[in-house]
């Protein structure tokens, strides 16, 4: 798993290091600073993406099984994770 922060890079040390510390994650985490080529990368991520976030994405074996554009509740993320395990 990779998370990514579409925070500005200013924040990165403060609000964004603050947030993985609380929250105590462990996984990678990148941060995606690139609001010049976003209707670039956008649409590559997903076609139907229209930038919002949260938008949660699962990939195996470099092809996107599942995406979703908003919140996901704990269970909701449960169960695609078993869907596609």
């Amino acid at each position: 798993m990779i998370l990514v922060s579409l925070d500005k890079k200013e924040l990165l040390h403060t609000s964004v290091q603050q947030v993985i510390t609380k929250k105590n994650i462990t996984t990678d985490v990148y941060l995606l600073d690139d609001i010049k080529r976003m209707n670039d990368w956008i649409p590559a991520v997903n076609e139907e993406w229209s930038g919002a976030i949260p938008a949660t994405a699962f990939y195996k074996h470099g092809k996107q099984l599942a995406f979703n554009e908003g919140k996901l509740t704990k269970q909701e993320l449960e169960t695609l994770i078993k869907q596609h395990l």
